[in-house]
């Protein structure tokens, strides 16, 4: 008899009530026969209460479904053709779920094995029902083999249940296995024999260690760390093993010793800020200096070529305290003692190499003293050795210094690199100053810069007339010949020019052509032409400005007409005959002697 799968069924979980839709329970399955769930699990059907009701036991044991999928397998009176191949199927079953408990390291692979097994023995008995159709004709001891299926059914129900155990179980291991997961703590390094980092290893962010004479760097909870303070150090705390990356944020000594601190170079080291260095923990042996990195950029140098050395006291006796010096030392050279520079009268030196600070100086501690390049210690530390090197800061300028009105400014002798010129009178030239000297100057007021090849070589070749505020920068030549860099015209705020030029008054002629350099560079975009009284005329008086048109018509007696170049501008006049208005309203010709003309631009 073929399994029945007619309709579909809703099962609840943990009930044992299925409920059929268009399903035939009544005339097609009987109490005893085995039920496929939709969830896939066999049960026992236990009670037919209509076409589309029945029990079954166990209760369901999968989620809940609606309309899902069954089959209705008969187990009762068959013959043992069919038994056997149920027999076999429920074999292959159990085997197949037997690894579950087996092995419970894998037992989440073995109950899916026994739910394959489960779908296997499912195909295996469609296929034993067909051949227990053929035997059904042929079969003589039907009876017996039915009751041989129905103790196969029991030991395949017993499977069943075994699987369904060891699913649980394997449930259970798996829970087990996520427990002992979650309980592992990822933050914390295991010791491993050896192998391969699979990404980067961070260190914890810098953080700040006191200042002490034994800095805590070993205790610090990140292997990059901050030093903190000037104190002179002479070791830092134990550790077994272990590195840590220093950064020093003042100038501090470090002090070597061997087998404490071993500092590279095997001698004491004078720190700056920004300066680093990487120390290797090396337990009971103290630290080792790795490397040392100056902020900028220099390479760690001796006491012959220019770097400050540390002296450490030899002796010291009641108000004294004797120094060994090395070779190179000069007899009264500069001596540094806590920043401080000694009077002669604080030490005395014995001989070549041995300086000792008398009473009333500083008693005991390290002196600092100051090698040239030549490996003897600078003379005067007033002065810079200026036969080359770095800065290793800003050098400032002494604040700016006004110098008087004149033909020839004192700049070169002026105390400061700043300076400011007041005055209007015209400029020819500078004093005499060194070669390379170099001076910022900032113009008070209007007033012409006379270009000579020589002694003032100006920008363009051409005069400059400066206006207020206007800076330049001018190099010096030696011999008092000087050459500018540089010109800066001032511009009052929102202005849309960057140059504005004003020439010299010029007298005016009949048919005039006047040539004048600007010494802008490049030609202006708005220019004029200007009449300045010079002594009183035609009811205007000194110091009147009166703008001049451009020249109109052939025949006309007033006017003008500019010609520009980057290095030139031309006056062009008409007749000398100027004719302005006055206040009757007509027209008057003005006494030119007593006029004259400028010309102004802006670029």
């Amino acid at each position: 008899m073929a399994w029945q799968r007619q309709g579909t069924v809703s099962c609840t979980q943990n009930s044992p009530t299925v409920t059929g839709a268009g399903t035939a329970f009544v005339s097609n399955s009987r109490v005893g026969d085995a039920f496929l769930g939709p969830d896939g699990r066999w049960y026992e059907v236990t009670n037919i209460a209509s076409d589309g009701v029945l029990a079954i036991q166990p209760v369901y044991q999968g989620t809940t479904v609606a309309a899902g999928t069954y089959a209705i397998v008969p187990i009762q009176g068959y013959n043992k053709a069919s038994a056997d191949a149920l027999r076999l199927a429920t074999k292959e079953f159990t085997e197949g779920t037997s690894s579950a408990s087996e092995n419970a390291a894998k037992a989440e692979q073995s109950a899916a094995a026994a739910l394959e097994s489960q779908g296997a023995a499912a195909g295996a008995a469609d296929t034993a029902t067909e051949k227990a159709q053929v035997a059904t004709s042929a079969a003589s001891t039907a009876t017996q083999q039915a009751q041989a299926a129905a103790g196969d059914r029991q030991a395949a129900d017993s499977a069943a249940t075994n699987a369904g155990k060891s699913a649980s179980d394997a449930k259970g291991y798996r829970d087990q296995a996520a427990q002992s997961a979650a309980s592992i703590d990822t933050s914390k390094l295991v010791n491993k024999a050896g192998d391969t980092i699979a990404g980067p290893l961070n260190w914890a962010p810098r953080v700040d260690v006191a200042d002490s004479a034994t800095p805590a760097i070993g205790a610090a909870a990140s292997n990059s760390v901050n030093l903190i303070g000037t104190t002179t150090v002479t070791g830092f705390d134990a550790l077994a093993s272990g590195v840590r990356l220093v950064r020093f944020n003042a100038s501090r000594t470090l002090r070597h010793e061997a087998g404490k601190l071993d500092l590279v170079g095997g001698a004491d080291l004078m720190t700056a800020a920004g300066d680093t260095a990487l120390f290797e923990a090396r337990g009971s042996n103290g630290w080792r200096m790795a490397f040392y990195q100056r902020k900028d950029g220099k390479a760690l140098k001796g006491s012959s070529d220019g770097n400050a050395q540390i002296l450490k006291a030899t002796s010291t006796a009641v108000g004294q305290t004797t120094f060994n010096f090395p070779t190179g030392y000069t007899v009264g050279s500069p001596i540094w003692y806590q920043g401080t520079l000694l009077d002669s009268q604080d030490y005395t030196a014995t001989d070549g190499n041995n300086v000792v600070l008398q009473v009333g100086a500083k008693s005991v501690g390290e002196i600092m003293t100051l090698f040239n390049v030549a490996g003897t210690l600078v003379s005067d530390p007033t002065k810079l050795p200026l036969s080359g090197g770095q800065m290793q800061g800003a050098l400032d300028f002494q604040a700016p210094i006004t110098i008087a009105d004149s033909a020839t400014p004192a700049i070169g002798a002026s105390g400061s690199n700043n300076v400011v010129l007041a005055g209007t009178t015209t400029i020819t030239a500078f004093d005499v100053t060194a070669a390379g000297a170099i001076r910022w100057v900032k113009f008070s007021g209007s007033r012409l810069l006379n270009h000579d090849a020589t002694k003032l070589a100006l920008l363009g070749g051409v005069n400059i007339q400066t206006n207020a505020g206007d800076m330049a920068v001018f190099r010096s030549l030696g011999g008092g010949n000087w050459e500018m860099l540089d010109y800066t015209a001032s511009l009052p705020p929102g202005s849309i020019f960057s140059k504005e030029w004003t020439s010299a008054n010029q007298a005016i002629s009949s048919n005039g052509r006047i040539t004048l350099a600007h010494g802008m560079n490049v030609v202006p975009k708005m220019s004029s032409l200007e009449l300045i009284c010079l002594v009183a005329n035609a009811e205007y008086s000194v110091g009147d400005v009166i703008p001049l048109p451009n020249a109109q018509g052939t025949s006309a007696n007033f006017g003008y007409q500019l010609k520009w170049s980057t290095a030139n501008v031309v006056i062009m006049y008409a007749a000398a005959n100027l004719l302005v208005l006055v206040n009757s309203g007509t027209w008057t010709t003005l006494n030119t002697a007593q006029w004259a003309v400028r010309v102004r631009a802006w670029a």
